[in-house]
Order: C-alpha cells, then structure tokens, then sequence
C-alpha cells in the first residue's frame, strides 16, 4: 500500500525535482555557450598573432 505524505511535503518536493531539472539543463546551456564563446575567441586572438 502507498503511504501518503503530506500535502506540502510532496508539494515541495516536486518544486525541488522541477526546480533542479530546469537548473541542469541551464547548466548544460551555459556550459556549451562558454565553450562555444571559448573556443571561437581563441581562434580569433591566435589569427591575430
């Protein structure tokens, strides 16, 4: 049998589940944009040398 939690209790929970999913994905966002950023800024100062 399922136990039930209280209302608030899953309620907060699933803010968190959401909260942390839409973090990862702006992590991973972030993360390819620096690196896209990165790596065409290096190509661009080693031109200019």
């Amino acid at each position: 049998r399922k136990q039930r939690l209280p209302n608030s209790h899953s309620a907060l929970t699933l803010l968190r589940i959401r909260q942390s999913s839409i973090d990862t994905t702006d992590d991973d966002i972030d993360d390819n944009y620096e690196t896209t950023t990165t790596t065409t800024t290096t190509t661009t100062s080693s031109r200019k040398r």
